[in-house]
């Protein structure tokens, strides 16, 4: 999941663990998740647009095709 923060969560029915990542049960017995935070990664991406993408911006605001809320 992606916002100003992206979470990757993966599901694995093994037991995998890994020291940077965080364990948790899954819902389903015999899964497990491992979830990994990156707390910028949503605003690097919007530096990024901001920076180098204003033609792509502009066409999407033209076909109206422009969906973000910020």
């Amino acid at each position: 999941m992606t916002g100003t923060s992206t979470v990757v969560i993966i599901p694995n029915d093994s037991g995998l663990t890994e020291p940077a990542l965080i364990a948790m049960p899954h819902a389903l017995p015999g899964l497990h998740l491992l979830l990994g935070a990156m707390v910028s990664s949503g605003g690097c991406l919007r530096w990024f647009r901001d920076q180098l993408g204003q033609s792509e911006v502009q066409a999407a605001a033209e076909l109206k095709t422009d969906h973000s809320i910020c």
